[in-house]
């Protein structure tokens, strides 16, 4: 897939990363910060600027590699940890949904498939999936590369 690099950047965007998902990637009960930390760099080939949230479960805390520096990221605002024995996914959901509503662009970093939730077309064509294969951090939305190349057209 060929899609543009570095100099079409979508502006104005909100990308809700959902940590615990992102960060157990491998689905072997290992969570790794470096993984989140990836996303957000390698998203930036897509977004200028973009405002980044990360939700987290609470209990991600007691599985998370990199404890301290996990704890450094909550502390900073970086990653926001849901209520102990709440289902962060509820929260991701609802965040997406008002900041939608309130005109604001934005993409949800995620491979859960939100089976519970009655999602909504934006929500769903707006759910940016990816997989790590050998340490690179590859990435899949039809809508994102279409405004991306687009935008390269018009350029």
């Amino acid at each position: 897939m060929n899609y543009p690099i570095q100099t079409h950047q979508l502006k104005d965007q909100v990308l809700v990363i959902d940590v615990s998902n992102c960060t157990g990637a491998e689905n072997n009960g290992t969570f790794k910060l470096e993984y989140f930390l990836q996303i957000q760099g390698e998203l930036r080939i897509f977004f200028d600027r973009p405002w980044i949230v990360g939700i987290a479960d609470a209990s991600l805390e007691n599985r998370i590699d990199r404890r301290e520096e996990y704890q450094w990221y909550s502390r900073t605002g970086w990653i926001h940890k849901v209520p102990a024995e709440v289902y962060a996914d509820y929260f991701i959901i609802e965040f997406f949904q008002k900041k939608w509503r309130k005109g604001q662009n934005c993409w949800l970093v995620s491979n859960d498939y939100f089976r519970e939730f009655d999602l909504t077309e934006q929500l769903e064509t707006h759910i940016i999936r990816f997989k790590f294969i050998d340490g690179e951090f590859l990435v899949y939305n039809q809508l994102l590369f279409d405004l991306v190349s687009q935008q390269t057209e018009e350029a």
